[in-house]
């Protein structure tokens, strides 16, 4: 059962892409940082599994966060970072023997990670430890990650809308005089990475930013249903599911992609990168990637790149399951201590001074209060050469968060009427069980692994590889996956509709 048990693991774990991009190497805590509380005995320590990219000073974070936890809930807290997919199926590799408590995932992996029996169902646990979780998401949003009847992961409470573009160094869009005004559609940026690939050729016009270059291009269009085995074109189709990698936008998509491939605007040794686009900028490689959009998106990439960034839209706010799942927080199976696994996760969405330490860092080291709840960087200080930067969405209550001079003292006003604006899809709260298809399934994954990645990134030829593709996805059995998924999605609509009816009967 052991040698099964580290084989479903690394099987889950070889699919793990948070709704945020992995790269770097490791961060490790030398033993004279080490808090003492890290002496205590395992249930009196909570694990937290999350990615980062590396982090100087990530140890001293963990010891204030764990001076908090230590005076609230007589436990500390061990941080656990990871950088990439193999590092942390070399960690897992040992999983049966290891204690992981909270293990940060995302819409891609959940379903994978409960079909294998590595999480715990949260619900007595948010009914007893967490009600500021409950008060904060309620019920709507928890019932989003709903699975098989139970609540496996909490989202963050961050922008839980979103709608897609570009964002480029502004230093370049403006020596070049380029007109961001006129950049309408996707066709529109043909100039602008041909005057990139011609006046800074240090620079590389187009780097992904998560995944591919076709989800820049296409996302804001149709809703993946999580894995884009089956999409719903439009948020909405009368809810029929469609398979886009034979449809003709998609070919016409990779073409556009190749070109742009063949012109040198995508490095040729895309596939093989692992740094994320922002550190591509920040390095002085970049000029621009495809990106989810939010307010003040412009303010959150320069800090993380050390570069002002402009972004352009090229579709509006929707608001989808993939979306309010992209970063989860769940609690294994491993876990010595569930109870209080739940209360620090509780703590991220109503201790201001935690989700700042984690999403800030220290004050006087990494930022500065210049006005209530208003922060910079200390004088010396920035993105490019500070020991903590952390992407602040991924984990807890975003609202409880000091906000960046540069983003408006509104900023959590602006979001909070991005997220209730926002169109919903049709199919918001579905989520797909893979587990009646799970030998299609896996097969599906396992072409969607050697094709598409090279396809929308341009590497691959799309009049030979696309063809290709398509009849593997076939002979794997991607329309048994589809039709069930299409059976599913309609049963959950009627649900949905007949518990709407019965709510609307009770009142």
């Amino acid at each position: 059962m052991r040698i099964r048990g580290i084989r479903i693991a690394l099987q889950v774990l070889s699919l793990i892409l948070v709704t945020v991009q992995l790269a770097g190497c490791t961060w490790s805590q030398k033993k004279s940082d080490q808090p003492p509380s890290m002496k205590q005995s395992p249930d009196s320590v909570i694990t937290f599994y999350f990615y980062t990219e590396t982090q100087r000073d990530m140890g001293e974070i963990e010891t204030e966060i764990s001076k908090i936890t230590k005076e609230k809930l007589n436990v500390t807290v061990k941080f656990m970072p990871y950088m990439s997919t193999s590092e942390l199926q070399q960690m897992m590799m040992t999983a049966d023997n290891r204690q992981i408590d909270l293990m940060l995932t995302g819409s891609s992996t959940i379903n994978t990670l409960i079909d294998g029996n590595q999480l715990i169902p949260l619900n007595h646990l948010l009914a007893t430890e967490g009600q500021d979780i409950q008060k904060v998401l309620g019920p709507d949003i928890l019932n989003s990650v709903v699975r098989n009847g139970g609540i496996f992961g909490i989202p963050s409470m961050r922008d839980l809308a979103t709608n897609y573009g570009i964002v480029m160094r502004k230093d370049i869009v403006d020596t070049y005089k380029i007109d961001t005004s006129q950049i309408k559609s996707i066709a529109d940026l043909q100039t602008v990475f041909q005057t990139i690939k011609e006046k800074e050729p240090g620079l590389t016009p187009l780097v992904p930013y998560a995944g591919s270059i076709y989800g820049g291009i296409r996302s804001g269009t149709y809703d993946e249903l999580e894995d884009s085995i089956g999409i719903l074109p439009a948020y909405d189709n009368d809810l029929k599911i469609v398979n886009i990698y034979e449809s003709e936008q998609y070919a016409k998509d990779l073409n556009l992609i190749r070109t742009w491939y063949l012109s040198g605007f995508i490095d040729p040794d895309v596939v093989f990168k692992r740094s994320s686009a922002a550190e591509l900028v920040r390095a002085g490689r970049a000029f621009a990637y495809f990106s989810p959009l939010k307010p003040n998106v412009e303010q959150q990439e320069s800090r993380l790149t050390g570069y002002p960034m402009v972004a352009v839209p090229f579709s509006q706010p929707v608001m989808t399951t993939k979306q309010l799942n992209t970063s989860i927080m769940t609690i294994h199976k491993n876990s010595k201590n569930p109870e209080k696994a739940m209360s620090i996760l509780n703590l991220l969405y109503s201790d201001e001074r935690i989700i700042n330490l984690l999403d800030n860092g220290i004050e006087g080291k990494h930022y500065i209060q210049i006005a209530p709840n208003v922060i910079d960087f200390p004088e010396g200080i920035n993105a490019s050469n500070t020991g903590y930067v952390y992407k602040s969405w991924a984990v807890g209550n975003q609202f409880l968060s000091h906000v960046w001079k540069d983003d408006g003292d509104d900023i959590w006003t602006k979001m909070d009427v991005f997220n209730k604006t926002a169109r919903l899809s049709k199919a918001l709260g579905f989520t797909f069980d893979s587990s009646p298809v799970k030998a299609e399934y896996a097969a599906v994954k396992s072409v969607l692994k050697q094709y598409a990645y090279a396809l929308e990134t341009g590497t691959y030829e799309p009049a030979v590889k696309l063809p290709e593709f398509n009849v593997r996805l076939k002979a794997a059995g991607i329309d048994t996956v589809i039709k069930e998924k299409q059976r599913q999605l309609l049963v959950w609509d009627q649900n949905k509709r007949f518990n709407q009816n019965q709510a609307g009967g009770n009142k």
